[in-house]
């Protein structure tokens, strides 16, 4: 029963990571149309805002999440700046979130966010 419940958690990881990629891919293929086109921060934010799956876009910071399975989601935050010579796109943090505490927690342990990279 663990190992089956252990596999199961790995697949939902993985097929969420690979969403996650996605979005990232997507992400930087708005990013590179922006920085061809040499659109403006406000401009920029506008076309990432539109990119599926991307939750919020403020302040050159962008976030998006994915669900794992129905007690933990991967979040990522990522710079989205445009400067007047240049532009720049890097992820901030990339992270695996626990909603629910439940089978998570014990005397002097809790999880509540994994950084992943």
């Amino acid at each position: 029963k663990t190992a089956k419940t252990s596999r199961s958690a790995v697949q939902e990881y993985y097929s969420a990571e690979t969403k996650v990629d996605a979005i990232r891919f997507n992400i930087a293929s708005a990013f590179r149309e922006c920085r061809e086109k040499g659109l403006q921060q406000d401009e920029l934010e506008k076309r990432l805002r539109s990119v599926e799956g991307v939750g919020t876009v403020e302040d050159g910071i962008l976030t998006y999440s994915v669900r794992v399975n129905d007690y933990s989601a991967i979040r990522v935050e990522m710079s989205a700046m445009q400067d007047i010579d240049s532009y720049d796109l890097q992820v901030l943090s990339h992270k695996l979130v626990v909603d629910d505490m439940d089978g998570y927690s014990g005397t002097g342990f809790e999880i509540e966010e994994i950084e992943l990279f």
